[in-house]
């Protein structure tokens, strides 16, 4: 976790860097974001009890399959939901 000097020395970094340097940043913050849900990703099993809460607030079910970058989650009379690993407790 960045402390809020770190963040922003980040903000001045960022604010000094060309159009070039932003779209390298830009590619470095997604490959990173990437492999960071594909590490929560690998926490999930099909069949286990997660919780979210989303844009209807808070949901809860259970894991039916695990996609490349989302879990579908059962949650009953909730509906199915396409869920980014990254919202996701175990419950």
């Amino acid at each position: 976790m960045l402390t809020t000097n770190e963040i922003a020395k980040l903000q001045v970094l960022m604010a000094k860097a060309d159009i070039d340097q932003f779209q390298h940043i830009a590619d470095m913050f997604n490959a990173t974001r990437r492999m960071k849900v594909n590490s929560l990703k690998n926490n999930f099993k099909v069949g286990q009890k997660v919780t979210w809460t989303g844009k209807r607030g808070f949901q809860e079910g259970v894991i039916t399959k695990i996609n490349r970058k989302n879990i579908v989650v059962n949650a009953g009379p909730g509906g199915m939901w396409n869920v980014s690993p990254a919202l996701l407790t175990v419950a």
